[in-house]
């Protein structure tokens, strides 16, 4: 099957979901960085989805440079399992998650996996979708999503004001 992979880049996230092609990639052993904790992509490998439309949604490759991830550990290969204390049931609902939220920190949890201490990463928003615009930029990526999901991150909240409505990449105002 010759399908572009689905992707959401938000500050210097790239997320995904699991695929077999992934796990496979992965082989029968955990790779190293997934550390001695289960992770659900070694747990929950051949499980069938726990509820329809459930995907692990993973960080898929290493964060990319930002002066906002100083002092974390990368999140490489790490299951997304709650973003702003909302369970992810999947790739969609993450980018509704990300793109509804009205609140001044983002922050993720991971599912355990070791990736070394796997802390929850707590960001303030603007400076995400700053650090988007400007990963955007510097790596020549036209869009921060695949094509499947740029109507989810286009989508305006009908109950949000229009003030807060976040568009792709825009830097919200600063406040006075």
């Amino acid at each position: 099957m010759d399908r572009s992979p689905r992707f959401f880049i938000f500050g210097p996230f790239v997320f995904s979901q699991t695929t077999q092609d992934y796990l496979d990639r992965l082989g029968n052993q955990p790779p190293p960085t997934l550390g001695r904790r289960p992770s659900p992509l070694v747990t929950r490998r051949y499980d069938k989805p726990a509820f329809e439309n459930e995907e692990l949604v993973v960080v898929s490759s290493p964060l990319f440079p930002s002066r906002i991830t100083r002092g974390y550990d990368d999140p490489n290969r790490s299951v997304v399992s709650e973003v702003n204390g909302i369970p992810v049931k999947n790739l969609r609902h993450l980018v509704e998650i990300l793109r509804d939220s009205r609140d001044e920190r983002i922050s993720f949890k991971f599912a355990s996996s070791g990736v070394l201490t796997h802390e929850t990463m707590v960001f303030n928003r603007g400076d995400l979708l700053e650090a988007t615009a400007k990963i955007l930029e510097e790596n020549g990526i036209r869009y921060p999503y695949s094509a499947d999901l740029r109507p989810v991150w286009e989508a305006a909240n009908p109950t949000a004001p229009k003030s807060a409505q976040m568009t792709c990449c825009a830097v919200p105002p600063a406040a006075n």
